[in-house]
């Protein structure tokens, strides 16, 4: 029996599922991101981020790198900001 409560044999080698990780140094400024988003999300990225061979982080990153914006710089499926006081630009 192991410490932690489940049967184990020692003479069995344990194996840990190996997760894409990102190369070491490849981040210029890193930091840790603390945020709250739903357990689907979390596992709808995880899911997504292991089909693409990638880190969930790294996969964040390349998201944020090529991400489509429009010329409000906000992503195409989130609805357009008023646009009150934008003076029209001609095209002719």
């Amino acid at each position: 029996m192991c410490l932690y409560g489940g049967m184990s044999d020692p003479a069995e080698p344990q194996v840990r599922e190996q997760k894409p990780r990102r190369k070491m140094g490849a981040l210029v400024d890193p930091v840790l991101v603390n945020w709250r988003i739903e357990r689907t999300s979390r596992a709808f990225f995880n899911e997504v981020a292991a089909r693409s061979r990638m880190s969930v982080s790294e996969f964040v990153d390349s998201m944020a790198t090529n991400m489509e914006l429009t010329d409000q710089g906000i992503p195409p499926w989130v609805p357009e900001l008023d646009r009150d006081g934008e003076l029209p630009i001609d095209t002719a």
